[in-house]
């Protein structure tokens, strides 16, 4: 949900084209007027009150997510506003908001749902892959060169003399963590400069830019055949054919099958065999016939938006 409060930002400005341009592109005239009070409530660019943000959730269901919005205490809300209110001109509805007025709350949540389900939903899949590599990457520096190489590797601004962290900044000042440690969060949609947010309510937090790879990022589209081009060289062009075919049309017998993708009856007996023990395909005995199936992880691996 994090992701989708931030992007909201990106999506009203134009920075980052190579980036975020595609993403914005599919975005025209799909966004619905009930997403609005969020709108509303966020700048442009800048700080986000902390509490549309926070930093630890026990859950990755976004509906759980938006119930710890829903019952932040009022006097925190109001705090945040009034910061906010030194940079953004805020919406009328802001004060029932502060006093804890559970409509005005409603509507917020609502509007963050609807828009969490327009603009970030379709990619989750294809973030969550980026995410997992990323990760795998700072584990790999963490456990072989230490917490040094881990930090200093999130960017090159960013400089580690032990135990101080140097992030830049418009602000010149010491943060001390004090024993509460420091979270590091990739996050897709945010600015290319690591962002440090203190948190006097929570953990601290270091956010940094997920890398991803030019052209073949989440919102992104591989040019026609691509994709199928990969999978052929991936599992060879017979067998990619024959998983193709039982994927379009479910339920071919063995014969069906190598009639339909043109090979021998005893290749395409073969493929489909390897097809079922790699798991995406089943096969099913119908009398004297065995009838082919592909699994949902073939499914999702020859989609053309699954993870590149």
């Amino acid at each position: 949900m994090n992701e989708a409060v931030l992007s909201l930002q990106i999506l009203r400005r134009t920075d980052q084209r190579a980036r975020y341009g595609p993403w914005r592109d599919s975005l025209r005239g799909q966004v619905p007027a009930l997403v609005r009070p969020l709108a509303e409530l966020l700048p442009v660019r800048g700080w986000i009150p902390d509490f549309l943000t926070p930093t630890i959730v026990d859950t990755h269901d976004g509906a759980d997510v938006l119930k710890g919005i829903s019952v932040t205490p009022h006097h925190r809300i109001a705090d945040e506003l009034r910061t906010l209110a030194g940079h953004h001109t805020l919406p009328s509805w802001a004060g029932s908001l502060a006093h804890g007025d559970t409509d005005t709350m409603a509507a917020l949540t609502s509007a963050m749902a609807t828009y969490h389900h327009v603009a970030i939903a379709p990619h989750v899949q294809q973030m969550q892959s980026a995410l997992d590599s990323d990760l795998a990457v700072r584990r790999t520096a963490l456990a072989q060169h230490g917490v040094g190489a881990l930090l200093l590797g999130l960017h090159p601004a960013l400089r580690w003399e032990p135990p101080v962290l140097t992030i830049p900044s418009r602000e010149d000042t010491d943060v001390h963590l004090a024993g509460r440690g420091l979270v590091v969060v990739p996050m897709v949609f945010c600015g290319p400069t690591p962002r440090f947010l203190p948190n006097p309510d929570d953990i601290p937090v270091l956010v940094y830019q997920l890398p991803l790879d030019p052209g073949t990022g989440p919102f992104t589209s591989p040019p026609p055949g691509r994709h199928r081009k990969a999978i052929d060289k991936i599992l060879g062009t017979s067998r990619s054919r024959i998983l193709h075919v039982i994927h379009t049309t479910p339920g071919l017998t063995t014969s069906e099958l190598a009639q339909r993708a043109d090979q021998s009856l005893a290749s395409a007996s073969e493929h489909a065999t390897a097809l079922r023990h790699a798991g995406l395909t089943t096969s099913h005995r119908d009398h004297n016939s065995v009838r082919h199936y592909a699994t949902s992880t073939a499914a999702s691996l020859l989609s053309e938006r699954s993870p590149r």
